[in-house]
C-alpha cells in the first residue's frame, strides 16, 4: 500500500496506466486518450451511416 491511499487507473482497452484515484472511489470504463479518440471516431462514423440510411429511406 502506498502512502497516499490511491490506486492506479488503467485503460480497459489497452491496459495503459492513466493516473491515480483515491482508493475508495471507482471509475466505470476508463479509457486513455488514444482509445477514447478511436471510440469517438467509430461513434461518429456510425452516426453518419445511420443518418445516411434515414435520408435514403425518406427519398424512397
Amino acid at each position: 500500500m502506498n502512502i497516499y491511499d490511491t490506486k492506479i487507473v488503467a485503460c480497459i482497452a489497452c491496459q495503459k496506466a492513466i493516473g491515480e484515484i483515491e482508493f475508495d472511489s471507482t471509475m466505470i470504463n476508463p479509457l486513455c486518450g488514444y482509445c477514447s479518440s478511436i471510440e469517438d471516431k467509430l461513434h461518429t462514423s456510425k452516426n453518419h451511416q445511420e443518418n445516411f440510411r434515414i435520408k435514403i429511406g425518406q427519398v424512397v
